[in-house]
């Protein structure tokens, strides 16, 4: 009877641990799904934004280049931005700064 009382704590706890090992198992993938679906929404956000730059109706270079950077600033979350232009001619760099908001 003891024996028997043995095997059926042992086989309890086998049991037991199995349910702990399933248990792990799904919360990581769990937290494996909700990384995908965030994967997916930033990318289907990078291209919303890049669709709104791209049908933009830009005048200028410089407006397509200030729409881009307030896209780039609000897609990223940040406060602010900045685009540097390099001129070939006068091998200098020249900044287009940009804020969110504005």
């Amino acid at each position: 009877m003891a024996a028997l009382r043995k095997r059926h704590m042992d086989l309890l706890l086998v049991f037991a641990s199995v349910q702990l090992a399933v248990i792990v198992l799904l919360l990581f993938l769990n937290r494996q799904r909700r990384k995908a679906e965030q994967a997916v929404r930033q990318n289907l956000k990078r291209n919303g934004s890049l669709v709104r730059i791209l049908q933009h109706p830009a005048e200028s270079m410089e407006d397509l280049l200030d729409y881009a950077l307030h896209e780039s600033i609000t897609l990223t979350g940040s406060s602010i931005g900045y685009i540097y232009l390099y001129d070939e001619k006068q091998n200098s760099l020249r900044s287009i700064p940009g804020r969110a908001g504005g």
